[in-house]
């Protein structure tokens, strides 16, 4: 199962509950810049695939969208604790540790991937 596609807008109905707008002028000034912003997601949609002759699902069969319903940046001491929460996580995930310096948000490479 993968989820392959992410609706990056908030529902209009819906847009003044996104904290994004606060920081629009600095991600302007500093494209490059990495920020931590905590996401609130559900799922948009669920695709599911099967042969054209049969109901058999076709691997991986299942394919979710998701959509972003809130979306608020993190500064100071929350945008660190949010930075070693995903470092932990994905520890987890990759069943690894991280480098130490990956906690930092400053150092982390442009795909902001913990390195290998």
């Amino acid at each position: 199962m993968s989820v392959s596609k992410i609706k990056p807008t908030l529902p209009k109905s819906e847009s003044g509950l996104s904290g994004l707008d606060e920081i629009a002028a600095e991600m302007a000034t500093e494209p490059h810049r990495k920020r931590i912003v905590v996401l609130l997601v559900d799922v948009g949609e669920v695709k599911h695939e099967y042969a054209a002759d049969s109901d058999e699902e076709l691997p991986p069969g299942v394919t979710v969208g998701m959509r972003i319903r809130r979306a608020e940046p993190l500064q100071g001491r929350d945008e660190q604790l949010a930075l070693r929460l995903l470092v932990r996580a994905w520890e987890r995930r990759h069943g690894r540790v991280a480098l130490p310096l990956d906690t930092d948000l400053s150092m982390l490479p442009p795909d902001g991937e913990p390195r290998e």
